[in-house]
């Protein structure tokens, strides 16, 4: 079944993004996932987008939980926290809502840290795509079989300062179907053992050398990482 149509800059943008992480997989990097960036409704509507984009994981950038994460040369580095969803089997483009929830694995927490340039590119969403959305490294907190999204709420707290409190909203079949068909559009798919960071609940936190960032999901549990030069 073919998946929805896909916006001609992201999918440009996700061809050349996709050599980078054939390059990494092929060198021996391990395949994590994928990321939604750009999914808050204004930024969408501001670049007019129908649906998010989609970054990739791998290996090379994930911290273990209560581990550092070195800033060194990054412009403007934020946190973004997320839901993590592993998925237990493959999904193609164009799958139903039902399909994509019956995939779900687990649940869990993960931070993602971005860095976003000083200077905006004149093509934005085909650039930031091929780029991978900006992203410098995702911390993923353990995972839950037993846990849903619903009533959640997302807390992230800067050296034990909350900055941020916001619900838990992510529609998780949505995420998977748009991921899905967005890959699909190149000829990718999502895999079993994939995990997908579902897009920042919250405005992104901004982060400093020396800050300790922790992600509090309630239910769905916590992560947190300390950030050095």
């Amino acid at each position: 079944m073919a998946g929805r149509e896909v916006d001609p800059r992201v999918r440009a943008g996700l061809e050349r993004q996709l050599v980078a992480w054939r390059t990494l997989v092929e060198g021996g990097a391990e395949r994590v996932g994928w990321k939604v960036g750009l999914n808050a409704p204004p930024v969408m509507e501001s670049l007019g987008l129908a649906h998010p984009v989609i970054g990739f994981l791998t290996a090379a950038t994930v911290v273990e939980s209560g581990a550092s994460h070195s800033l060194g040369g990054a412009a403007k580095p934020l946190a973004e926290p997320e839901v993590s969803i592993e998925l237990r089997r493959d999904i193609e483009a164009g799958a139903e809502a039902d399909e994509a929830l019956a995939a779900i694995e687990s649940l869990g927490p993960a931070l993602e840290v971005v860095d976003i340039p000083s200077q905006p590119e004149p093509d934005e969403v085909e650039v930031a795509t091929a780029g991978n959305l900006f992203h410098r490294a995702v911390v993923f907190g353990p995972t839950r079989q037993d846990a849903a999204v619903s009533g959640a709420e997302a807390s992230i707290s800067v050296n034990g300062e909350e900055r941020e409190r916001g619900e838990v909203a992510t529609d998780l079949a949505e995420t998977i179907c748009a991921v899905a068909d967005v890959l699909g559009s190149v000829g990718e798919r999502l895999s079993a053992g994939d995990r997908i960071i579902a897009g920042s609940l919250t405005t992104p936190v901004e982060l400093s050398a020396g800050d300790r960032v922790e992600l509090d999901l309630g239910q769905l549990g916590r992560v947190e990482v300390s950030l050095t030069e």
